[in-house]
């Protein structure tokens, strides 16, 4: 496992967990005790950014897994056998930009823009 891979290594969810405990810091200042999926996803944000900061050749290693996860993820945006996505009150499109704007936020705060991929 190359330095930068070994950097964004995560360790097991108690850990991590433990770890925000003690400091009880959020870099984006969310509700922490009331608003966990946010918490999660803002500190998992928070680590990367801080491991391409230390270890700007750990945006390579992101970008490789991120060009290996996206066609899953696109996949996982389309209802099964083509199902309508009116019952979840947007279309497919919608659904699509809305997670493409989440991803695109997220990765420019990391550092490493979308269109670096």
């Amino acid at each position: 496992m190359s330095e930068a891979a070994h950097e964004l290594h995560l360790h097991d969810p108690q850990t991590l967990y433990r770890h925000w405990e003690e400091s009880q810091w959020s870099p984006f200042e969310i509700d922490l005790s009331t608003d966990r999926e946010q918490r999660h996803i803002g500190y998992g944000v928070w680590y990367l950014r801080e491991a391409v900061a230390r270890t700007p050749s750990s945006a390579d290693d992101i970008r490789a897994t991120l060009r290996d996860l996206l066609p899953a993820v696109a996949e996982s945006l389309t209802p099964p056998g083509g199902a309508d996505t009116a019952a979840l009150g947007a279309s497919a499109e919608e659904l699509r930009g809305f997670a493409l704007d989440g991803l695109t936020r997220r990765l420019s705060i990391i550092g490493v823009p979308l269109d670096t991929l």
